[in-house]
């Protein structure tokens, strides 16, 4: 690939697939594209978060991990969810919230207690840092870098274990690794 783009046939079909898919439409519900979908056109998905929750679609369904890059100087907030919108049952993770430094998870999408709490600077307003998520039975960790399981900043065994299939988004630019 080459880092950019290849076209490929295969009978009649014809597919391209890009380094990278950037999404500049509103992901609006009945917009929302299937990991196996994203996969056919591009190896990762770029995205503007706006201040509010954004659905970027079922790309969790079948998955126990994903890794995720992201720019933003702090309030980065990812949400491992059952559902389209934050109604729905989930785990909210947050990236130097509340204008500090302060990286937490919590059981839903409202406020309440910060669960494996960790202290450390992290995000920046100029690059990109990635991280990983990795879950499994409410069992929730996150790291740095590119190895799952490596350099983990946080984890929490949750006592309610929610199927995980959305991932939601606020605040920050995102790049998305499928």
């Amino acid at each position: 690939m080459n880092g950019k783009a290849f076209s490929c046939h295969n009978g009649d079909q014809l597919c391209s697939v890009h380094y990278k898919c950037p999404l500049k439409f509103n992901l609006l519900t009945g917009t929302w594209i299937t990991e196996v979908g994203w996969k056919h056109f591009c190896n990762n998905i770029h995205v503007t978060a706006p201040t509010t929750w954004i659905d970027i679609g079922p790309l969790l369904l079948g998955r126990l991990s994903i890794q995720f890059s992201v720019k933003a100087s702090n309030d980065a907030y990812f949400g491992l969810s059952s559902g389209n919108t934050t109604a729905f049952p989930g785990y909210w993770i947050i990236l130097e919230g509340f204008s500090m430094d302060l990286n937490c998870m919590r059981d839903g999408f409202v406020s309440g207690t910060c669960y494996s709490q960790h202290i450390g600077s992290y995000l920046s307003p100029r690059e990109f840092v990635r991280y990983w998520v990795q879950w499994d039975h409410g069992n929730i960790r996150v790291g740095i870098g590119e190895a799952v399981g490596s350099s983990k900043i946080m984890e929490h065994q949750f006592q309610t274990a929610y199927p995980i299939s959305n991932l939601l988004l606020r605040n920050g630019q995102w790049i998305i690794y499928l």
